[in-house]
């Protein structure tokens, strides 16, 4: 019953004879292998030559870690700065700024009856 299931073997189609695949080879008949000979032994074509040296430059391009992945190394002066400088800037001059503005603003809301969170638009998600 197994036979009767499984169909029989369909035979294998005729060859079809080859195409050429371009004009230039119709006109020259007698080359066997289609396209340019083969460059001389020891020789590569210019294209593969072109590929492997770009790749290889790739490949040195690649191991390069960009600017603004490496790590930022301060100078003797600009650590002096961080360390004792800011400090003291931020504690007498850039903080006080900030909170006088930022009462300020509040003082400004306040005298129409609002709070900073009635300044977002509704339409603009806030992240």
């Amino acid at each position: 019953q197994a036979s009767r299931l499984r169909p029989a073997a369909l035979p294998a189609p005729p060859a079809r004879p080859r195409r050429p695949l371009c004009s230039a080879q119709r006109l020259s008949p007698s080359s066997s292998a289609p396209g340019p000979p083969p460059p001389p032994a020891g020789e590569m074509s210019f294209y593969r030559a072109l590929s492997r040296q770009l790749i290889k430059n790739y490949v040195a391009q690649r191991a390069v870690v960009p600017w603004y992945q490496q790590e930022q190394k301060l100078t003797l002066f600009e650590e002096w700065v961080k360390d004792k400088a800011y400090p003291i800037w931020f504690k007498y001059v850039k903080g006080p700024y900030e909170r006088y503005q930022y009462e300020h603003a509040v003082a400004e809301l306040r005298g129409y009856g609002l709070m900073f969170d009635d300044q977002h638009n509704v339409n603009e998600p806030v992240v």
